[in-house]
C-alpha cells in the first residue's frame, strides 16, 4: 500500500496540480482554500461528545488557514450521517461547528447531507489570501511553536484505552485551539509556517523539505499531564508530541525578529533551521514520523 503522501502525489500529478505541498492552496484571484475530513470510527474514541466532533471538524480546516496566514471567509460542511442518529446529536455537532467557526472569526455558510453507515464530517474553508508558506525557512531561523505539545495525543490515547482521570489532556483532545488570531499578530515576522495536526516531526520535515534545509531541535515544550499518560502507556512525552492533533503552528522566524514576535503572541523556541538535510536532536537524526493514514 502507498503512503498517504504518495497517494496525494499520485492524485496531484493526475490533476496537473502543483507538486508542492501546502496547508492551503491558492484559487484564481488569490484567495486560498483547504478541506479536511474526520471519521467517527477513526478520529474519535468511543464516548466523545457530539459537540466536540463538530468543533474538531471545523478546527481541522481553519487551522490550515491559520498556517498560511489567511483570514477565514467562510466554512462549508458536508455530513454523512447514520440513519437514526438522534436530532439532539446532530444539533450538538452543528453547535460545535458554529462555535469553532466563531472562534476563528467566521461562520459555517452551507454544506451537504448524505446517508452513511457511520458519521463522516468533511469541511472546507476559504481564506482571503496566503501570507505564509512552508517554503521560505532559512538556515539560522528560529523554530517556534504557538503552544505546548502532546496533550491532544495524550487525551486521545487516554480515552481510547479507557484510562481513568487525565481530564486536562482529554479536554485538550476534544477541543483543540484555534490559532487564527495568533498568526495574524505575527505573520509579518514569519519566514515559513505549517500546522502540527499530524505531529511535530512531520511538521518540521514538511518545512525542511519545501524550504531545502535541515533542522536541529533543542527542546520541546510538553503540556500538562502528558508525561503521566506517556508513562502509563510505556511511551515518552516526546512520542506523544509526534503523534499529532495538537493543531498548534510551527514557525520559522529570523533570529533578529523572534523577540518582537514573542511580544505579540506566546511562542516557544524549540530549535533552529540549519543548512543541509534531515532533522536532528541531541546529535541524533530523527526519522519522519507522526499521524499518517495507510501506515
Amino acid at each position: 500500500m502507498f503512503s498517504e503522501r504518495a497517494i496525494i502525489d499520485v492524485i496531484k500529478r493526475s490533476l496537473g496540480a502543483p507538486s508542492s505541498f501546502e496547508d492551503a492552496e491558492e484559487l484564481k484571484g488569490g484567495s486560498v482554500c483547504t478541506t479536511d475530513m474526520v471519521l467517527d470510527f477513526d478520529d474519535f474514541p468511543k464516548g466523545t461528545k457530539p459537540y466536540f466532533k463538530g468543533w474538531t471538524a471545523v478546527c481541522s480546516s481553519v487551522s490550515d488557514l491559520a498556517a498560511v496566514g489567511a483570514k477565514p471567509l467562510g466554512v462549508v460542511a458536508s455530513w454523512a450521517i447514520p440513519r437514526g442518529m438522534p436530532r439532539s446529536e446532530i444539533a450538538e455537532i452543528a453547535r460545535g461547528m458554529r462555535d469553532c467557526a466563531t472562534a476563528a472569526g467566521t461562520r459555517v455558510v452551507g454544506g451537504d447531507v448524505n446517508e452513511s453507515e457511520r458519521l463522516v464530517l468533511c469541511t472546507a474553508a476559504v481564506g482571503d489570501r496566503r501570507r505564509a508558506s512552508r517554503r521560505g525557512a532559512k538556515a539560522g531561523d528560529v523554530i517556534a511553536v504557538t503552544g505546548k505539545l502532546g496533550a491532544s495525543a495524550a487525551g486521545w490515547l487516554a480515552l481510547k484505552k479507557g484510562l481513568a482521570g487525565h481530564g486536562f489532556v482529554k479536554k485538550k483532545f476534544m477541543k483543540p485551539p484555534v490559532r487564527i488570531n495568533e498568526m495574524q499578530k505575527i505573520v509579518g515576522f514569519v519566514d515559513a509556517a505549517t500546522d502540527l495536526s499530524d505531529g511535530l516531526l512531520i511538521g518540521v520535515y514538511n518545512i525542511c523539505e519545501e524550504s531545502g534545509c535541515g533542522a536541529e531541535i533543542t527542546g520541546v515544550p510538553i503540556d500538562e499531564g502528558v508525561a503521566e499518560v506517556a508513562k502509563r502507556l510505556r511511551k515518552t512525552a516526546f512520542d506523544l508530541a509526534c503523534i499529532g492533533s495538537d493543531y498548534e503552528l510551527l514557525l520559522a522566524i529570523p533570529k533578529e525578529k523572534i523577540t518582537e514576535a514573542k511580544k505579540r503572541a506566546r511562542l516557544y523556541e524549540i530549535g533552529e533551521f540549519v543548512k543541509g538535510r534531515g532533522v536532528r536532536m541531541g546529535g541524533k537524526k530523527l526519522a519522519r514520523r507522526g499521524f499518517q493514514h495507510f501506515q
